[in-house]
């Protein structure tokens, strides 16, 4: 699995989307989204990832480092 955060220009202001990616189906298996990009929005995306689809022991989960993802 991969994960990103993207940052959406609205009306009202930034939609951050956080995603969580299933590498092998290239399926969106999580995501999550809020008015802020601080970790309960990465908390969210990844529990949701979890509750779509059984997680195998030892699962690798990559991201490219962001501060937000090492808070997990």
């Amino acid at each position: 699995m991969v994960g990103d955060i993207s940052y959406i220009p609205t009306w009202e202001g930034w939609l951050y989307l956080a995603t969580v990616i299933d590498c092998h189906t290239k399926a969106i298996i999580g995501y999550a989204m809020d008015d802020h990009y601080r970790t309960p929005l990465i908390s969210a995306a990844i529990i949701n990832a979890a509750r779509t689809i059984p997680l195998t022991p030892g699962a690798i989960f990559h991201t490219d480092r962001g501060s937000n993802y090492q808070c997990h």
